[in-house]
């Protein structure tokens, strides 16, 4: 059976501990960047370059920062915008229910590789 989605909680390769911290960095002209420490002993687990982000607010936040930058009407935008938002909500609940049923016991090196070489099955 072909495998089409799995989840893999990161965890610290010096210490087990799954507590993590993120340090976000951001240099004009590079893409933003997330290095994972470990909360419990402050090792280096992992580095993540970022394309989009969303958070934990809603997208009102954003509407502020624009200001009256804004192109299309508030109104368009705002639905636009909370469509997107719970569409990361949703997306959100499937990958913690995925984690809870059956975590991906691959290292992320691993599931990257067999990705890119269209080596995933179940």
């Amino acid at each position: 059976m072909a495998v089409n989605e799995s989840t893999r909680v990161e965890r610290c390769p010096a210490c087990g501990s799954e507590t993590v911290r993120n340090l976000v960095h951001w240099e004009r002209g590079a893409p933003l960047e997330v290095y994972v420490a470990c909360a419990a002993c402050d090792s280096f687990i992992a580095r993540y370059t970022v394309e989009r982000y969303t958070s934990s607010e809603s997208y009102e936040g954003l509407l502020r920062l624009l200001g009256g930058h804004v192109v299309t009407s508030e109104r368009e935008l705002m639905r636009e915008l909370a469509a997107i938002d719970d569409e990361v909500r949703r997306r959100f609940e499937r990958v913690r229910e995925l984690a809870r049923e059956h975590e991906d016991p691959r290292r992320i090196e691993q599931i990257l590789y067999e990705e890119a070489n269209g080596e995933r099955d179940g």
